[in-house]
């Protein structure tokens, strides 16, 4: 495909979707105050249930697309703070004890590692 059909494909596609929000926006304009005055009174039980039907979620909580993610930003959150209290515990049980050094030293004394 040649840079001048791509230029007209993306124009066609960008002009398709501008055509799309548009209707979409029509669709979704609010009704102006002649149009709800000329309208006729209806009764409270009538109202209420035109009330819940025009109140609605966008998006239910398991057709959400973001809920998977929230599920893996707390786990990750849950792995991140026990990583933390793990090596705050150990700079403590260093401190008091010097244990980690140790450690190291005799690991270097097993693989024969020198500085």
């Amino acid at each position: 495909m040649s840079k001048k059909d791509k230029s007209k494909f993306r124009k066609r596609i960008k002009a398709e979707i501008l055509k799309q929000m548009a209707q979409s926006q029509s669709a979704l304009t609010t009704p102006t105050a002649e149009n709800i005055v000329q309208k006729t009174p209806a009764s409270a039980s009538t109202l209420g249930e035109n009330l819940k039907q025009e109140i609605s979620l966008p998006l239910a909580p398991e057709n959400d697309p973001i809920s998977p993610i929230r599920k893996d930003l707390k786990k990750s959150g849950l792995i991140i703070s026990c990583m933390i209290i793990v090596v705050a515990s150990l700079m403590i049980l260093d401190l008091k004890t010097g244990l980690i050094l140790k450690a190291s030293d005799w690991l270097f004394q097993i693989f024969k590692i020198q500085i």
